[in-house]
């Protein structure tokens, strides 16, 4: 599996801007360790060939470090590694998802129109993220050694730890599930087609004239931190898309999905302002699943669970009382003199045609 065509990607960890073209981003530094939790850009991965969730600045060594929450796990110091130009069965199979992936989307009418627009708005972004993720998804999800979780976390489970990603291969060979298979390595391994796709088909953001204009390759982040999902927090690990912001749950195969009447594994923030640097910078990633219910995940490892609810109480009451929220104090018509009083004609409301309400939203 050799590189993708690679755009333009500037290795500049460090720099303070833009946070989209690092390498990977600093997320937080746990007060009992020397370790720097980091979302990892995909494109490294692709071009590394390593995949390294924490650093140990303070020590300057590298090691594979879990520290999320009150969950730590150590491994054996070694962070995780793919060579991609091995000629093996995972690299092979991770080819086969990309190619027909690509086959798949311009048999797609929304995606092969999607692809022949010159420019796209957010929301044409949105559903070409949601539309190649899924597809992945579902080719994932049908994989025998691709489609099963499994963790290596519990004593006499059977399952090896996977440091080395090739090492998958015995399990794609065979159709075992013998190799660890969590939320991070299957976040990198959904991560890393999705980004091969994109590098493929899209231009390169400094060949984009247009600022508005989303139609681009952007880079994508394997993104770790806490999720809750109403009873109790844990630590996960997400794909985050810079462009939009919005997240890839890796971890939501069909059989997932149905369990937890989830309608896809693109999940996009009820609040319609979360861009990118808010995801990353730990502000609640707040959504709704298909049966109603809220989930929540954050970058911010130091929320408890009180905090995760109080948090969701708070964007719920937000959304079904948008006049809860506060606004600058603005003084009625009557409050003003005649010269600062605004016609209806300049407010460009019709003469004698009273304004609308916007009805309040009920969730």
């Amino acid at each position: 599996m050799p590189p993708s065509p690679r755009h333009h990607f500037e290795k500049n960890r460090g720099k303070v801007d833009p946070l989209e073209d690092r390498d990977a981003i600093r997320i937080a530094e746990p007060n009992h360790m020397f370790a720097d939790i980091q979302a990892v850009n995909v494109n490294h991965i692709l071009d590394s060939g390593e995949f390294l969730p924490v650093e140990l600045s303070g020590l300057g060594q590298v090691a594979n470090i879990f520290t999320l929450g009150s969950f730590s796990r150590e491994k054996d110091g070694l962070m995780r590694t793919i060579d991609w130009n091995s000629d093996d069965k995972f690299t092979q199979t991770m080819s086969h998802i990309e190619q027909d992936t690509i086959r798949q989307i311009f048999e797609s009418d929304e995606l092969s129109q999607l692809i022949e627009k010159d420019e796209w708005t957010r929301q044409d972004r949105a559903s070409w993220e949601s539309g190649v993720s899924q597809i992945i998804s579902n080719k994932l999800d049908i994989i025998p050694g691709f489609n099963k979780y499994r963790i290596d976390y519990y004593e006499n489970s059977g399952i090896k730890e996977t440091t080395h990603f090739n090492d998958l291969s015995k399990d794609l060979t065979y159709k075992m599930s013998t190799m660890e298979f969590d939320c991070d390595v299957m976040s990198v391994v959904e991560g890393a087609i999705i980004q091969r796709v994109e590098n493929s088909l899209l231009p390169e953001k400094s060949d984009v004239l247009q600022e508005q204009n989303y139609k681009y390759a952007s880079n994508y982040f394997i993104t770790p931190g806490n999720s809750w999902a109403g009873e109790t927090v844990v630590p996960h690990t997400i794909i985050t898309s810079s462009a939009t912001g919005n997240i890839i749950e890796a971890t939501f195969s069909n059989r997932y999905r149905s369990a937890r009447n989830e309608l896809s594994s693109y999940v996009e923030s009820s609040d319609p302002e979360n861009g990118f640097e808010d995801t990353i910078e730990g502000k609640p990633f707040i959504y709704r699943n298909g049966g109603g219910e809220w989930s929540m995940f954050t970058t911010d490892l130091s929320l408890t669970h009180e905090d995760f609810t109080q948090e969701v109480q708070k964007h719920i009451e937000s959304v079904n009382n948008p006049a809860s929220v506060d606004t600058p104090n603005i003084p009625e018509p009557h409050q003003l003199d005649n010269s600062e009083q605004i016609s209806d004609i300049e407010k460009g409301i019709p003469t004698g045609t009273p304004p609308s309400n916007n009805p309040t939203l009920n969730l």
